[in-house]
Formats: structure tokens, C-alpha cells, sequence
């Protein structure tokens, strides 16, 4: 006599969770983007062709993306910095994990 768990189902619960990441990570780019240093848009720009959503991995890919984000400078633009994210997650992060947050109880709950 042989017991077994049919677990299939997981791999729906594992699509959604891919899916529920790749929403929040879209979100949290689209925050963090006003913080983000603009001079031609070139740098804000490069984080919706460099990042991977699904994983939840934000990326900004320039040339000088590392100099805008660790060398403490004065931006032209208001309300841009270096450590941009950091800003961001100062001010928003409590509001985007509540919006992460209702996502996961509307689809896994």
C-alpha cells in the first residue's frame, strides 16, 4: 500500500507568487523613477530594459549609473538623489507593502 500528496496545485501558487513579484517590482520601479537622476531620461529609462520584473530584480544600466547612485552630488533635477532607492523606500515603502500586500490576499488568499 502506497500513500501519496498530489501537489500540482504548487505550481499555480508558484505562478502567481512569479506574477505577484513581477507587479510589485513594476511598481516599485515606477515609485523609485522620480528619484532617479534625469538629465535626457536616458538613466531612468534604462531601468525598464535592464531589470528583471519576474525576479524582482531592479536594475539601472548606464554608463554612469554606478557614479549617479554612490557619489553623493548636487542634482539639477528636484527630488532626484544618489541612493535612490533608499530614498524611495524612506518614504514609500510602508505604502507599497500594503499595496503588496493586498495583491497576494486578492490572488493566493
Amino acid at each position: 500500500m502506497s500513500v501519496s500528496a498530489d501537489l500540482s496545485g504548487l505550481a499555480r501558487i508558484e505562478r502567481d507568487r512569479a506574477d505577484i513579484l513581477e507587479e510589485a517590482a513594476r511598481r516599485a520601479e515606477l515609485e523609485i523613477r522620480r528619484y532617479v537622476p534625469v538629465a535626457e531620461g536616458t538613466l531612468r529609462a534604462s531601468a525598464q530594459i535592464a531589470s528583471m520584473f519576474r525576479a524582482g530584480l531592479i536594475t539601472w544600466s548606464t554608463p554612469y549609473a554606478a557614479e549617479q547612485y554612490y557619489v553623493p552630488m548636487a542634482h539639477s533635477h528636484p527630488g532626484t538623489c544618489d541612493h535612490w532607492d533608499e530614498a524611495w523606500a524612506r518614504e514609500r515603502l510602508p505604502e507599497w507593502l500594503d499595496y503588496v500586500g493586498r495583491i497576494y490576499e486578492g490572488r493566493i488568499g
